[in-house]
């Protein structure tokens, strides 16, 4: 047995005894230890947030106490600055946060999406830079490098206003109508050139940075630019009905002609990928 057992009680009591001592002490103070008086109404206040939200706002209550100096100048004067510093710049900040996605990536190229521009259509491409490199993003690349430019290389869906004539009937042979292609008509070469923006990025026929794949697919590009074959492209069809041709070398003539919603959209496109834009 350990010999300091029979010692403990004996301890224990002393102990106790000190602590009550000292508890009447604190208790005949009246609440004069500044500190322990701002603890105490801090617990009070935890309190009513935890239990009643309402009565937060009534927190004055707590000034009805004896200690009125601690609740002037202690935790209520922190709890009256929360409003100022805390809760309502919460709302500010999201409103800010807010900002970007209304006019910005969210759109994309959405053609259901009346915000949708040539902008948010590239903005919705831009990726993060590998680690330990800063690439301009897919958005900047094209803009920096007058892509957007009329007075250089390039354009926007935004310029073009009304509609063409488009392909009637099926494409090529059995092949789908351009009804449901581009939807029905009239359509405008602004849709057409939003559309074929989306269809290059989303099916990836540029990853190569070349428009090519776009037309041809899989056929030989030595046969299916010449008109010798039919493309079988992820464009071809849309190609087919803006063109309004079913026949390769008569898209490919007129491939970037910026006249055409798919012109346009394919010279923006080429553009971006001379300069090895981040966007495919």
């Amino acid at each position: 047995m350990n010999p300091l057992e029979p010692n403990l009680p004996r301890l224990f009591f002393v102990a106790g005894a000190m602590a009550l001592a000292s508890c009447g002490a604190d208790h005949s103070s009246g609440g004069t230890d500044a500190s322990g008086g701002e603890l105490a109404e801090a617990g009070d206040a935890g309190a009513a947030d935890t239990q009643a939200p309402d009565a937060v706002p009534d927190a004055g209550a707590d000034g009805a106490t004896p200690d009125a100096g601690a609740n002037d100048t202690g935790v209520a004067d922190a709890d009256a600055s929360l409003p100022d510093t805390g809760l309502e710049a919460g709302p500010e900040d999201g409103a800010s946060s807010d900002g970007p996605t209304d006019s910005g990536a969210s759109h994309g190229c959405d053609l259901t999406d009346p915000l949708a521009t040539t902008r948010t259509c590239f903005e919705a491409q831009s990726r993060p830079s590998p680690p330990g490199q800063m690439l301009p993003s897919c958005l900047d690349c094209a803009m920096s490098n007058g892509c957007f430019d009329p007075k250089q290389q390039g354009g926007t869906c935004e310029m073009l206003s009304g509609a063409l004539t488009h392909l009637s009937g099926s494409i090529g042979d059995g092949g789908p109508t351009c009804a449901t292609v581009i939807g029905t008509e009239p359509v405008s070469e602004k849709q057409i050139c939003m559309r074929t923006l989306q269809m290059i990025f989303s099916s990836k026929c540029a990853a190569t940075l070349q428009l090519t794949p776009c037309l041809c697919g899989t056929t030989d590009p030595t046969m299916c630019l010449p008109g010798q074959v039919t493309p079988n492209g992820p464009l071809y069809d849309l190609y087919a009905c803006d063109y309004d041709t079913p026949n390769g070398q008569t898209i490919n003539t007129n491939f970037i002609v910026p006249t055409f919603g798919a012109g346009m959209a394919n010279s923006i496109a080429e553009c971006a990928g001379a300069f090895s834009c981040p966007c495919f």
